[in-house]
């Protein structure tokens, strides 16, 4: 009896630490790329929140060139003027958003590093500590049970929507970085990310209408709560009427 629950838990402990291996394995390969352009990004935005040096120096030349032309004509000379520099508000916002899909990725990655930890420990734990097969199956309920508890699946589904708001913060950054550079391109980029998001939206949505939808991102668990929470309150909202 034991041999043939073994052979049964085994395989099934095996797929989902397999599963969960290469969920976490695409989320450090993409974050690895991701936080690279959202790092050189960071590095030419954070420039722009505080005083060019470039500016400065013709600031200061300017007065200089000033100054000489008022004393080369007999003139009183003005005390030059001290610059006054506040950083655009909407480059506040680009950085801070920035930042934060920045750490969303690095976040994401540990929690990727973490999630490969603990797939190894989920499978390797019985069979090391224990020899008789009877033992290494109550572990394996054990642990089974434990990862339910504490909804090891809902963790690994919380990795990869870190990820993906970090991208959708890296999107609405960059679309009002180019506004200040041109209004012409942001609103074209604005248009491509509202045709991504609006996608993302639908594949999210569907499957709590279509059961049968093969798709799904990992807010679709958390949507498909909210929508029956929402028709559970209506539907007695009704009947007390």
């Amino acid at each position: 009896m034991w041999s043939k629950y073994m052979i049964g838990a085994q395989e099934y402990d095996t797929r989902v630490a397999k599963a969960w291996k290469e969920d976490s394995d695409g989320v450090l390969v993409f974050t690895g790329l991701f936080s690279v352009i959202v790092g050189a990004f960071v590095i030419e935005s954070l420039k722009r929140l505080s005083l060019d040096t470039g500016d400065e120096t013709v600031h200061l030349l300017g007065n200089i060139s000033k100054q000489l032309h008022q004393l080369g004509n007999h003139m009183p000379v003005d005390e030059p003027q001290d610059r006054l520099f506040s950083p655009d508000h909407r480059m506040i916002w680009v950085n801070a958003l920035w930042l934060i899909s920045l750490v969303f990725a690095i976040g994401s990655a540990l929690t990727a590093t973490l999630m490969q930890q603990w797939a190894r420990r989920y499978i390797e734990l019985p069979a090391e500590t224990l020899s008789s097969q009877s033992d290494q199956a109550r572990v394996r309920s054990y642990l089974f049970l434990g990862s339910q508890k504490y909804l090891m699946p809902h963790a690994v589904e919380l990795t990869i929507a870190l990820l993906h708001a970090s991208v959708f913060m890296f999107f609405s950054g960059l679309a009002i970085f180019i506004l200040v550079i041109n209004a012409t391109i942001a609103h074209t980029v604005l248009i491509t990310a509202g045709i991504f998001t609006l996608a993302y939206l639908t594949l999210t949505i569907l499957p709590c209408f279509a059961h049968d939808c093969p798709y799904g991102t990992p807010m679709s668990n958390i949507w498909w709560y909210m929508w029956h929470v929402f028709i559970s309150v209506t539907a007695n909202a009704f009947t007390c009427s």
